[in-house]
């Protein structure tokens, strides 16, 4: 969404969740609201497809695709080997 379509959503977001909601006596804003947030749903699981799809290539770890980092890789980053705490 670029920032205008993200501005009227947030505007026809008040007008149906505010506490002074009026869009049930507009359907065109009603039905304007209803397709951003399918428009926001399809890409949010566009998103979620892709990290699923990330996540399950051969050779690569859960969390190597979620970008956690296991312990001990600070220190081994800094040359020096596990310490104590990893």
């Amino acid at each position: 969404m670029d920032a205008a379509t993200r501005e009227e959503f947030a505007t026809l977001r008040r007008r149906a969740y505010g506490p002074n909601a009026d869009i049930a006596y507009d359907p065109a804003a009603l039905a304007r609201l209803r397709e951003l947030e399918q428009r926001q749903d399809r890409g949010f699981a566009a998103e979620q497809s892709a990290r699923m799809a990330e996540a399950e290539r051969p050779g690569r770890t859960a969390g190597a695709a979620t970008g956690e980092r296991r312990a001990g890789d600070a220190c081994a980053r800094r040359g020096r080997g596990r310490c104590r705490r990893c």
